[in-house]
């Protein structure tokens, strides 16, 4: 009884075995554990080296100077200038000429520097006035070119003239042109007509070019009643008019007969304030 007994036990162990190897190998296989994704790669972050702080930047607009304004009066004046100082450089340069130095005063605003007068009536005369206001004490200079036919003339300056000299009072000074040899006066006018000459009488002198169609520089001083004349650089003499008056410039022309023409260029006055 216990052998048969033994044999049960035995097979029933094996039974047992042999199932349990048959559930392993038919069973499934529990999924093994999830494993995570290991955790992506840590970037190495660089350590910046420390920046300077940047210059502020200028939001201001570069500014253009603006344009200056063209001062014409400025230009005026500045040329102005420029022409005076050149016109008193001649005015030198021609008393130079006849040794004399230029008196403490001013250029004299004349209307015109040149002009050509034409004469072709018998006993005629023609003038063209150059100052706008009567002058005291001044200096005067001109070129005179002189072309003139037949009977006696004349080419000069009126000086301290009244307005119309024609009506008024005034002293004449003229080169004259007669048979080949040439003269020069100043004669006194009152009420247009003649008083008589304040050089005694016409005075004849080499220095005076003659010729036709020949130019004479002359050069006055009139200051006070002393009239001293110049012609081409020479001294020609003195005259005294016993009277003073003050007055007009003007160039002047003047014949007997025929047709005469003067030119004058280049004139200036210098007015005198000592």
């Amino acid at each position: 009884m216990k052998s048969r007994r033994k044999g049960k036990t035995w097979q029933h162990l094996l039974f047992l075995s042999v199932t349990l190897v048959v559930l392993l190998a038919c069973g499934s296989t529990p999924d093994p554990t999830a494993t995570l994704p290991p955790p992506p790669p840590t970037e190495e972050v660089a350590t910046e080296e420390p920046v300077a702080p940047a210059e502020p930047t200028n939001t201001t607009a570069s500014v253009i100077p603006p344009t200056a304004t063209p001062d014409y009066q400025a230009t005026l004046d500045h040329d102005a200038t420029l022409e005076a100082q050149a016109s008193v450089g001649k005015i030198l340069d021609w008393l130079s000429d006849i040794n004399i130095d230029l008196p403490r005063g001013y250029r004299v605003p004349i209307t015109s520097d040149s002009a050509r007068l034409k004469v072709t009536s018998y006993m005629g005369q023609e003038y063209e006035k150059i100052t706008p206001d009567e002058l005291n004490d001044f200096v005067v200079g001109v070129d005179i070119t002189w072309n003139s036919s037949s009977g006696l003339a004349g080419c000069g300056l009126i000086l301290r003239s009244e307005a119309d000299p024609n009506r008024g009072s005034s002293y004449q000074f003229a080169i004259r042109r007669l048979s080949g040899a040439g003269s020069w006066d100043i004669e006194y006018f009152i009420d247009g007509k003649y008083k008589g000459n304040v050089t005694g009488s016409v005075r004849y002198h080499d220095a005076i070019n003659y010729k036709q169609d020949s130019t004479n520089r002359v050069i006055i001083t009139v200051i006070g009643e002393e009239y001293i004349v110049y012609v081409n650089g020479v001294r020609l003499s003195s005259a005294y008019s016993g009277v003073k008056l003050d007055g007009h410039v003007s160039f002047l022309a003047w014949q007997e007969s025929g047709n005469t023409t003067c030119t004058f260029n280049d004139a200036w006055i210098w007015a005198v304030t000592d």
